[in-house]
């Protein structure tokens, strides 16, 4: 999980010192953030998935409606307005999971034992381009929450150690921050976000929290923070704040369950 974390990224982010090894103004690594921030979303290209025949990629499928026409199955007179509770994943991929599902019980022991291992390398070594880090790296998990918990629950803390997260984080993982910071010396502080507001305001509330850390002698250990928000559902700079928490050393753990 190392310094720069979306549930799998293992990268050591080099802390930004002074000669003295204490950290650089605060000042400065504010001006320094602030004025590189660039709101404008960044995407991976599409990563060549782990099909041994390595088909062409179809032609891209413009978002919204013909999206939903050509790979999903809603019926024409239902509107989904909530994909995050309970959503549905494209036709494709429900097509081979139950093509899956058929070879498992026509020969369960060969499938499960010799076949599937294989399948999910070939799943690993697909989605590791997307989120930029080595295959051995990704582990899959039944959701977000979970990979949130392991995260959390397998790092060591030491008094004065904080997380800072958003009062937008989803419910499930805010009570894993509790439940952590009720069993190890770790605390926490949360920015609050109150809609509309623009990206820029958004991280600069959190580098204003974290200096406020500093300035109290704690040590922001971690942060928390999504890529897209439940309530409401808008998109977080998360981009700009992994950013930060480089600039200052700080473990980035991002919730990215509405975002890959």
């Amino acid at each position: 999980m190392g310094d720069g974390m979306l549930t799998g990224e293992g990268r050591r982010w080099r802390r930004v010192s002074s000669s003295s090894g204490q950290s650089l103004n605060q000042v400065t690594v504010r001006s320094r953030l602030l004025s590189s921030f660039d709101s404008r979303p960044v995407y991976s290209q599409p990563s060549t998935m782990g099909d041994p025949e390595k088909r062409a990629p179809e032609p891209a499928v413009p978002f919204g409606l013909p999206m939903r026409s050509n790979h999903f199955i809603y019926d024409k007179a239902y509107t989904p307005l909530n994909h995050g509770s309970y959503g549905a994943f494209p036709a494709a991929v429900r097509d081979y999971r139950i093509q899956l599902q058929d070879q498992i019980e026509a020969r369960p022991d060969p499938v499960i034992r010799n076949t599937l291992p294989s399948l999910l390398e070939q799943a690993r070594t697909a989605v590791a381009p997307l989120l930029g880090v080595p295959t051995h790296e990704v582990v899959f998990v039944p959701n977000a929450t979970t990979a949130v918990n392991t995260v959390l629950r397998n790092l060591a803390f030491d008094e004065g150690d904080v997380i800072v997260h958003f009062s937008t984080a989803y419910g499930a993982c805010e009570k894993t921050i509790d439940y952590v910071c009720e069993t190890t010396p770790l605390q926490s502080t949360s920015v609050t976000l109150e809609y509309p507001m623009e990206d820029a305001e958004v991280v600069q509330k959190f580098i204003e929290r974290v200096e406020n850390v500093y300035q109290g002698g704690r040590k922001v250990k971690i942060a928390m923070f999504d890529t897209v928000l439940t309530f409401p559902g808008v998109r977080m700079p998360w981009e700009a704040l992994v950013k930060a928490c480089k600039t200052w050393g700080i473990l980035s753990l991002i919730d990215g369950g509405f975002w890959i």
